[in-house]
């Protein structure tokens, strides 16, 4: 079933099959003006719909734009489904990229205490691991100790312990000893990665457990009598 438009008022008006096969009468139902409709069996022969003082002729391709609605009178659920269809892609691609972003960059975004429980179930599906939390502020040096090494002329030993406040297990840290002179300048100084420092044994992938002190020895160069003073960062 196709229409025709009312050439009087724009009214769209039903055209059977059987008006195909001939000319015919039809009726406006909006106007209630009489239209003829002359369609001719080959197709090079345009369509032509009539009144007393109105002509459209049209051609047999152009039926079928004819018979459709103009695109403001399609049903606005069937638009409201499309964006809301879009809309619906656009978030999931948003979401999938933020999940990519998250594993890629798990790493420093674990450092981030109101990120990391939601890191770790997205690693409890992905199968990922993320390092441990870090927090240097939390570990201190709770005792130190200098003295000329028994053995080696020239030589230093250092006794420091270091205690983890905070309530999580921390990577072990950098140890960077710096001496000072009176004058709190620079000296000498040196820094020990954790394979320097920790005793044989100790499994240095679990960390530096909370409120355990850990004693740990350093062997040095005496750097000379301008060295008064000395101090422990972490890194």
């Amino acid at each position: 079933m196709m229409d025709i438009r009312c050439p009087q008022c724009g009214a769209a008006i039903p055209l059977g099959d059987h008006t195909l096969l001939g000319a015919e009468m039809l009726c406006c139902l909006q106007c209630q003006g009489e239209i003829r409709i002359q369609l001719d069996a080959a197709p090079a022969q345009p369509v032509t719909a009539k009144r007393p003082t109105h002509r459209v002729r049209v051609s047999p391709q152009d039926l079928t734009a004819l018979a459709a609605p103009p695109a403001d009178e399609r049903p606005a659920v069937a638009r409201s489904g499309r964006r809301a269809g879009w809309l619906l892609a656009d978030l999931v691609l948003l979401l999938l990229l933020a999940l990519q972003v998250a594993y890629f960059l798990r790493d420093d975004l674990a450092q981030r205490p109101a990120l990391r429980p939601w890191l770790e179930r997205l690693c409890a599906v992905a199968g990922c691991t993320l390092p441990l939390q870090r927090d240097l502020d939390r570990i201190e040096v709770v005792a130190r100790h200098l003295r000329p090494h028994p053995e080696v002329p020239d030589g230093l030993v250092v006794t420091i312990t270091i205690l983890n406040r905070a309530p999580f297990p921390q990577p072990y840290p950098v140890l960077d000893l710096r001496f000072y002179d009176l004058e709190d300048r620079i000296v000498a100084g040196r820094r020990f990665p954790p394979r320097l420092y920790l005793p044989p044994g100790l499994d240095p992938d679990r960390g530096l457990a909370p409120d355990t002190p850990l004693p740990i020895v350093l062997e040095l160069v005496d750097p000379g009598e301008q060295a008064v003073n000395f101090r422990f960062d972490f890194l």
